[in-house]
């Protein structure tokens, strides 16, 4: 038997039309049950019908997919690898079809949000107030964590979204979405004769309580000390922004934050706010989703939510 050339060799027909899906589950169909009759009665088409279309495909692909015999079909080891390749493709586009549905109707679902300990201090309350009020359906939860870890949570799919300070050389998400830039300031417990400004040669003469070392604003004002070979006293490192306020408000210590996240308490003269000069702290407010992942609407709209509630001109009450 002399072998063909491969110059004499006829192109498969997928390669010049599209597949043709309903042979391909035809062809699955029959391989899994191990005869036409049974896929015939699964299909609820007749046999002749479904036989001529299975060796149609045949012919196409220029390979026999099964074996006839009295007891019904066997299948070939091409028949197994393209058994399996349908069973993958089937699969992904009963799966997309499921995930497409959650866009019908009105939008619900479950959205994890990971929020930096200050905006989730600003914000988290108000967050879960609008969207029970506009989007019923929705349930929203809030992981509060630093910075550092909401961005790893998104990168490994454990939140939907995440909402973060960062330094723009500090963002390890390319897809990083920036919100909005705003001065780190110098908070200090309320005293009528404070300066709204202070440099960072004056708050080294301050006791402070900020997040820690791993945080990037910390590890922001050690290059900065270092640089300048003096830096401030940093007497406590505590993660919970609640404690950190109220421990500037006992007078225990001054601490560095974002403007943003205490706004209100420094309208309600609180807390003393000066914005940090010589140099300036800038921070980087930024939202993130997971990349190469459909987000449902649900979790557009919560985002949407978000990115409004983070640059109205008002804070968050």
């Amino acid at each position: 038997m002399f072998a063909v050339a491969e110059t004499d060799r006829k192109p498969a027909a997928w390669k010049n039309r599209p597949v043709d899906f309903k042979q391909l589950r035809y062809f699955m169909v029959t391989a899994q049950t191990g005869s036409f009759t049974a896929a015939s009665s699964a299909l609820r088409v007749s046999q002749p019908g479904l036989g001529t279309l299975v060796r149609k495909l045949e012919e196409e692909l220029q390979t026999e997919l099964l074996i006839r015999h009295s007891r019904g079909v066997e299948v070939t080891d091409a028949g197994r690898y393209l058994l399996r390749r349908a069973e993958q493709l089937f699969a992904f586009l009963d799966e997309t079809a499921s995930e497409m549905s959650k866009f019908a109707g009105a939008p619900h679902g479950l959205v994890r949000v990971g929020l930096n300990p200050s905006v989730e201090f600003g914000y988290g309350a108000e967050l879960l107030r609008r969207c029970h009020e506009v989007y019923p359906g929705i349930k929203v939860n809030i992981v509060e964590a630093l910075s550092h870890k909401i961005e790893r949570y998104v990168h490994d799919g454990e939140v939907d979204i995440g909402i973060f300070y960062a330094f723009g050389e500090n963002l390890s998400d390319p897809n990083a979405e920036l919100i909005r830039e705003e001065n780190a300031v110098f908070l200090q417990k309320f005293t009528p004769d404070a300066g709204d400004r202070i440099t960072f040669a004056e708050l080294c003469e301050f006791p402070l309580v900020i997040a820690p070392h791993t945080h990037g604003l910390h590890k922001k004002i050690r290059e900065i000390a270092e640089e300048r070979g003096r830096g401030p006293q940093v007497l406590y490192e505590v993660e919970s922004i609640g404690t950190i306020i109220e421990a500037v408000r006992l007078g225990l210590a001054g601490t560095i934050l974002p403007m943003g996240a205490v706004q209100a308490l420094v309208d309600q003269k609180q807390l003393c706010a000066s914005t940090i000069v010589k140099p300036q702290l800038p921070m980087q407010l930024a939202v993130s989703t997971r990349s190469g992942v459909l987000a449902s609407e649900a979790v557009l709209l919560v985002k949407q939510t978000l990115v409004s509630m983070l640059t109205a001109e008002e804070p968050a009450s």
